[in-house]
């Protein structure tokens, strides 16, 4: 399945193989700004604000389910989102601030300032842009350390992080070895 942000205002669930719509979220939001899948395919979690009487009031951040049926807010409007991998958990921002929110209960809590969360494969650290570096700490916003010079952190299977420098793309390890790839303009993991 995919999801995709419509310029309508309303998020939309699709079957790829079938190339059918299976559900349109549409809660009276006059704009949705992003959304990303949970690891485990149960959730999807999107950013939206709502017009009531005609007034656009405050962005929230949503999760909802496969089929649309189920969606409830969890948090204030985050962007950037990040699930972690276990699915209970995203990271997001709030302005400038970092945030980790728990998706059943909402608690939400400040780790850091900075910029692109990224979640850790194993769930217990976040990667963040922090003047011009990739800085990684824990959940609860400790030990934070400088790993490197980048923006657009991607962490990969092994834990290693895959970041730019500049067009320069590497990917770093947690202990600082460092392996240059070139010049590039995306990449992925698999």
């Amino acid at each position: 399945q995919a999801a995709h942000a419509g310029l309508d205002a309303k998020l939309r669930i699709l079957d790829v193989a079938s190339q059918r719509e299976v559900a349109t979220i549409d809660e009276g939001f006059w704009k949705t700004h992003e959304c990303a899948w949970s690891p485990d395919g149960k959730s999807v979690a999107f950013t939206a604000s709502k017009s009531e009487g005609g007034a656009k009031t405050k962005m929230e951040t949503y999760v909802a389910s496969p089929d649309g049926r189920r969606v409830r807010a969890v948090c204030g409007g985050l962007t950037q989102i990040s699930w972690a991998p276990d699915s209970k958990s995203i990271a997001g921002l709030d302005g400038t601030r970092v945030v980790i929110v728990e998706v059943a209960t909402g608690k939400a809590a400040v780790v850091t300032e900075g910029v692109s969360p990224r979640i850790s494969p194993d769930g217990k650290r976040v990667a963040v842009v922090k003047e011009e570096a990739v800085v990684v700490l824990d959940l609860d916003g400790k030990n934070e350390r400088r790993i490197a010079r980048g923006r657009a952190p991607a962490w990969g299977p092994d834990g290693r992080i895959a970041m730019f420098d500049g067009e320069e793309l590497k990917v770093v390890s947690l202990d600082g070895a460092v392996m240059k790839l070139g010049e590039a303009k995306a990449f992925s993991w698999r």
